[in-house]
């Protein structure tokens, strides 16, 4: 029966191939009387480009995506785009426990997307999720979204794709300042302050944000501000600029809530909005710099990223007693050349690139945030070096056909040591066990090759296949667990094997003067995948994974009217592997939806006027720890409708958001609690009908 559906989904796969990729700015319709399509800046193989003719499969979300987005965090504004989920949304407030999924990796999703600002990666070298909360959407100029392909230009971590997040900046001419308010439900209420001087040579943008909210549920309290400074000089051949940026944030985190039907505690009476870790929290606090140098001669462009980063993450989980502090430092150099070979293959480039990053990770642990500072009970610490060369050519070899080729090779050394005070207070009054001093040295090799195809000016083909790796983070590689024989906690440090994955698609994208249409066929097959296993509770290598599905993009505009609709289809698979003496294979993955549904709408009058509604269907998805497929219960699906109101007024605009209009009770996380009985598990309730409302205000040009 397996085959049957293996061979039928082959088939599926073989038809569609010949109607789908996905949407970029590159098929953008041509101008018609009433659109006025504008520029589009895009940052290709991490250059920027204007209207490029290389950017196929790359999405672009515009400032006026944005501005009009009726959603209200990124993490939820990403997560309505075709073929990306979001999981580990604890809250439903864009803070860092949320995870953007692309293309169905569940609960590793945030591990096999990468995340960028400004073509630099942010996401800490652990379990971590990206914090969200330090990029506001107010602060964003656009998002460039990259489904399955990036390991060549980036390396690690880019298995699904790549999110590269594109902050604002000031603009040359330009001098104006903005002051815009929030306030909503929840006791929600911020501020945001931006500032733009520049000349035709020179400026400086400032932003500043304060946001504090109570958020949906008790002890759940949250308090955040975020600055940056950004200067730049850009010459005719020469350019410099410097960023400096810095956010905080302080979060109460009010833990999960038990169902147990068996038991007598249904869904049904629990309180959604309560909390039994009263005395929980966790604060972040985050510092970075960037520098970048470029100069361009003609054909040739040299650019040169320095980026410094510190992080200090604070949690404090009292029912496991356990007050955990890391600190984190990078540092990462990418200088890169790219030659255009406009005399002898015009609209062909060739591109090669170093990058050099060091993480230092120290995590100490204590039992509470008290004997943190007078004698905490252990500190792990995990240094990491990646060296990486990579090269990449994009040729047209035809004026319809054109072909991308790269390759990457990359080592990375990691050492991992680990101190326990044998004399601290130690968790439940258990023994730790320090663990042994390890190294390790892994080299990666990644590639691309794709094929572009132009059936008619406004039709274009695209197939590739590509190798990507992982390789396991600094929380994947250390393992503390209970020794039943010695009663004591054991620590390790346990080096996993690399992850392998090859992704190989194909589509088509077809525009006309008011409408487009793509979509995207792709298969991912994993070896070595790096994931939790809930039974023996460490990390380890699922020996083969396989991702296959589809994704549809169709819209349609004009000079009042954008509408859009997305539909993706994913079929996560283990294919080898067993748990608990059960066998994995065509198991589903957990925490992957099969089906999403989206469509948007908005309208905009000439007098400043913008109604807006996106509505987006989510389908059921297995709860985390069931591989096995065998508890009988999933995270039921669920439909939101979210809707965007705003006016201009000249330089003054109001706006007004209502997320989860429907007042839908849903949530995106849950985990099968095996403790408290067969039908017994525990979920992150999510937020109902909230409404934000948004004033703002411009001085100067």
């Amino acid at each position: 029966m397996a085959i049957e559906r293996q061979s039928r989904m082959r088939q599926i796969s073989l038809v569609l191939s010949l109607l789908s990729t996905t949407y970029s700015p590159a098929f953008a319709e041509p101008a018609v009387t009433e659109l006025e399509i504008k520029p589009v800046t895009i940052t290709i193989n991490r250059f920027d480009e204007t209207n490029p003719s290389n950017a196929r499969g790359i999405e672009v979300l515009t400032t006026e995506d944005i501005e009009n987005a009726s959603q209200q965090t990124l993490p939820e504004f990403l997560a309505s785009r075709s073929g990306l989920s979001l999981t580990n949304n604890f809250f439903g407030n864009g803070t860092q426990s949320a995870a953007v999924d692309l293309r169905g990796f569940g609960s590793v999703g945030d591990e096999n997307t990468l995340v960028l600002v400004n073509g630099v990666r942010i996401k800490n070298n652990d379990l971590s999720s990206v914090n969200w909360s330090s990029i506001p959407l107010s602060s964003i100029e656009r998002i460039e979204i990259g489904r399955g392909s990036g390991g060549v230009i980036y390396g690690g971590g880019a298995t699904a794709g790549y999110i590269n997040i594109i902050t604002k900046r000031q603009q040359p001419g330009q001098k104006n300042a903005s002051i815009e308010t929030e306030m909503g439900s929840y006791g929600t209420r911020s501020l945001n302050l931006t500032g733009n001087v520049a000349g035709d040579q020179a400026g400086i943008f400032v932003y500043a944000q304060r946001y504090n909210s109570d958020n949906y549920r008790e002890n759940n309290e949250e308090r955040r501000s975020v600055a940056k400074f950004d200067y730049q000089w850009y010459g005719e051949v020469n350019a410099f600029s410097v960023s400096v940026g810095s956010d905080r944030q302080s979060l109460r985190t009010p833990g999960d809530l038990g169902v147990n039907p068996d038991g007598g505690v249904p869904i049904a009476v629990i309180d959604r909005k309560s909390s039994d870790s009263i005395n929980d929290f966790s604060t972040l606090d985050g510092d970075v710099v960037n520098l970048s140098v470029s100069q361009d001669w003609n054909s040739w462009t040299l650019v040169e990223d320095f980026s410094y980063r510190v992080s200090d993450s604070r949690l404090f989980a009292e029912g496991n007693q356990e007050f955990s502090v890391i600190e984190t430092e990078m540092w990462q150099i990418s200088p890169r050349l790219k030659y255009e070979t406009a005399a002898t293959l015009p609209g062909s480039d060739f591109i090669l690139g170093l990058d050099w990053a060091n993480w230092d990770r120290v995590n100490t642990r204590a039992t509470d945030p008290n004997t943190f500072l007078t004698r905490p009970f252990a500190t792990a610490n995990l240094d990491q070096t990646n060296v990486a060369l990579y090269a990449q050519t994009n040729v047209r070899l035809t004026d319809k056909l054109a072909s991308t080729v790269g390759v990457r090779h990359e080592k990375q050394d990691s050492e991992a040591s680990d101190v326990v005070d044998p004399a601290a207070s130690f968790p439940f009054a258990t023994t730790n066990n320090a663990a042994t001093t390890r190294t390790q040295t892994v080299k990666n090799n990644a590639y691309e090759v794709g094929l572009e195809y132009a059936i008619a000016d406004n039709i274009q083909m695209v197939a590739r296949t590509n190798r990507s790796f992982r390789v396991a983070n600094s929380d994947e590689v250390f393992l503390s667990a209970f020794n039943l024989g010695t009663f004591e906690i054991d620590r390790q440090f346990v080096f996993l094997e690399p992850q392998k994955t090859y992704t190989h698609e194909m589509g088509v994208a077809v525009s006309g003067e008011r409408s487009r249409f793509s979509g995207t066929v792709f298969q991912i097959d994993t070896k070595n995948e790096i994931r939790l296993d809930p039974v023996a509770f460490a990390n380890t290598n699922f020996p083969v994974t396989q991702r296959r599905g589809l994704e549809l993009q169709v819209g349609w505009r004009s000079a009042t009217w954008d509408l859009s609709s997305t539909y993706s289809y994913t079929q996560p698979k283990f294919l080898q592997g067993e748990r608990g003496g059960v066998a994995l294979a065509d198991k589903d993955i957990p925490l992957v939806p099969r089906t999403k549904v989206g469509m948007s709408a908005r309208f905009t009058s000439g007098t400043g006027f913008v109604l807006g509604g996106d509505l987006n269907y989510t389908s059921d998805q297995f709860m985390t720890n069931d591989e096995t497929n065998s508890f009988g219960r999933k995270i039921p699906s669920y439909t939101l409708l979210d809707l965007h109101l705003s006016k201009s007024y000249g330089a003054f605009n109001v706006a007004l958001k209502i997320n989860n209009a429907l007042d839908r009770e849903y949530f995106t996380f849950a985990v099968n609690s095996t403790a408290a009985g067969n039908d017994a598990f525990n979920f992150y309730p999510l937020p109902e009908r909230s409404a934000f409302l948004t004033a703002s205000y411009t001085f100067g040009n």
